[in-house]
């Protein structure tokens, strides 16, 4: 980040690093649906792309996808120039924003049969705000149609491809005090706000919840956990009230 901020000055270095992440972020995708497709996933029945993770990899696209639309909309903003500096017809700009649908269109079909709950909860709330951000410009207000149009599109389109495996991934999320994952989640941050109330101040330090929350586990495992699967409350246990204040204040 720090580096990024140093380095990228120019409009134009910042378009070509806005370029290169949608890219990556398209390849990804298409790697991940081309497994999918043919049934050759490796470590999970779902999209991941090169990612082991497929929460990690529905996370990444969960930022890029806004990004695309922004970098989208803002360039039929530009009347004369695409962003990089140079001349383009009617034809071409609508051509290139056509393309731009395309890439959109399979990174969600990617995000969404990632399988990821979290991902499609965190995907609907970035679209939502993404409508109020665009209605409070008044440039992009008629371009929001566009997405109102285009997301119930590509997410129908994909339910009806394989409408089973989505719904019933989906309908996990009304029946969670039966979902093992969720239980161990919950356990687990059980213990990290457990560990919070004995080090209120100052945390336990860095790095300790792989050790101390076996005190407060209350259930069997053979696995090791390293972290208690939530950012926030890992900080809140390890830091204490100061840390956190500090690491949420920037």
């Amino acid at each position: 980040f720090f580096l990024i901020i140093a380095t990228i000055r120019t409009s134009q270095q910042v378009n070509r690093l806005v370029y290169i992440i949608i890219i990556v972020g398209f390849l990804e995708s298409f790697y991940g649906l081309l497994h999918f497709v043919s049934g050759q996933q490796t470590s999970s029945s779902w999209v991941h792309g090169t990612f082991v993770n497929k929460n990690h990899f529905a996370g990444y696209l969960e930022m890029v996808i806004p990004l695309t639309f922004g970098m989208l909309f803002t360039r039929f903003e530009k009347r004369n120039s695409s962003p990089l500096g140079i001349t383009e017809t009617f034809e071409e700009k609508y051509m290139k924003g056509f393309f731009a649908l395309f890439i959109l269109f399979i990174m969600i079909c990617a995000h969404i049969l990632s399988g990821s709950r979290g991902g499609i909860i965190s995907f609907t709330f970035g679209m939502l705000f993404f409508v109020l951000f665009g209605y409070t410009r008044q440039l992009l207000r008629k371009w929001i149609v566009i997405l109102l149009i285009f997301l119930p599109l590509t997410l129908g389109i994909i339910v009806a491809a394989n409408p089973d495996l989505i719904v019933k991934r989906v309908s996990t999320l009304t029946e969670l005090e039966t979902d093992s994952s969720f239980r161990v989640r919950w356990e687990l941050w059980r213990s990290a706000l457990q560990i919070f109330q004995d080090y209120p101040l100052v945390g336990s330090g860095f790095g300790t919840f792989a050790h101390l929350s076996q005190r407060y586990r209350t259930f069997r495992w053979n696995l090791q956990f390293n972290y208690p699967e939530n950012d926030y409350l890992q900080f809140l246990s390890e830091t204490g009230i100061i840390g956190a204040f500090l690491v949420f204040g920037m």
